[in-house]
């Protein structure tokens, strides 16, 4: 097949079957039912993904923000390493991966804020998508995580369709929660499952998934002005966002997925200068809901 003749609704289905392989059948009985279409269009300012006339709209540069928070992300849990092995005081290393984490928010706050990629200076060493898959381990987990956080963020979307299609009533906050809802069960259910078939560990394939549902929380967080981090008009808070993801799992609670989260949540609360008073980290759960209690009372 000629890849100019694949079109979004093909690349995003294939995508949401990539992240969750198990859900293919289902998958396709929702498409055949409720028939999503994802239109792709021109760049603007700002960040698009919205659903306008039970289609998917959003564009390239969306994206591309998207892209370069995963690899924010990623310096976010180095410096949680490195704080963590040396407790007594930041060490360099830590402060390198703290700039290099705001280096690239910076990045992606300058690109949500022009019209156009061809607008935007890339930052030195990181790689773009449209080079692929990167080779080494680290960038080929970022990778990875991105494109299961698209495909949550998708399927988000998708269910908004649902509801439109459906003549489902109920209140805009409600249908967020329940849009949240659909995409995570989609993408934790059947992980047991998964990896029973493949012969996988479904602890990790489970904390992998979650982690690139905490990575679309995450963004929520850079991507919305500090004073819209509660509730508006059109969105429930995003610490309650959040807190419905953790009660859903039921990790150790110093699980992959917790230090992944508090690799992001102690970088968030930085970068914002929230206060933060010495505490003793009596787990990497504990300290990442204490880091988003910071962020949610800091609006």
């Amino acid at each position: 097949m000629n890849l100019n003749d694949i079109t979004e609704s093909d690349a995003i289905k294939s995508l949401i079957i990539a992240s969750a392989p198990e859900k293919k059948s289902e998958l396709l009985s929702l498409w055949d039912k409720y028939e999503p279409t994802f239109s792709l269009k021109g760049d603007s300012l700002g960040f698009s993904m919205s659903v306008i006339f039970d289609s998917v709209v959003f564009d390239h540069k969306t994206m591309c923000q998207m892209w370069l928070l995963g690899f924010a992300a990623q310096k976010s849990l180095h410096a949680l390493g490195e704080l963590s092995s040396n407790s007594s005081a930041p060490n360099s290393l830590y402060l390198k991966y703290s700039q290099d984490f705001n280096v690239l928010v910076d990045s992606v706050l300058k690109l949500k804020s022009v019209e156009r990629v061809e607008d935007f200076l890339w930052p030195d060493n990181t790689p773009k998508p449209y080079d692929g898959k990167p080779t080494d381990v680290d960038g080929s987990m970022v990778f990875d995580l991105i494109c299961m956080s698209g495909a949550y963020c998708f399927l988000h979307e998708i269910k908004h369709i649902m509801f439109g299609k459906s003549n489902t009533q109920i209140s805009i906050h409600d249908e967020e929660m329940e849009c949240d809802r659909f995409a995570r069960e989609f993408l934790l259910s059947g992980t047991a499952e998964y990896s029973m078939s493949e012969g996988y560990n479904s602890e990790l394939v489970s904390s992998k998934r979650a982690m690139s549902i905490a990575l679309s929380s995450f963004f929520l967080f850079v991507i919305t002005p500090r004073e819209k981090w509660g509730a508006t008009d059109t969105h429930p808070p995003i610490k309650e966002r959040i807190l419905a993801l953790s009660e859903y799992t039921s990790f150790d609670e110093n699980d992959y997925f917790w230090q992944y989260f508090s690799g992001l949540s102690l970088a968030l609360v930085m970068r914002n200068q929230i206060p933060l008073e010495q505490q003793v980290v009596v787990s990497h759960k504990v300290f990442c809901l204490s880091m988003i209690e910071l962020l949610d009372n800091a609006i």
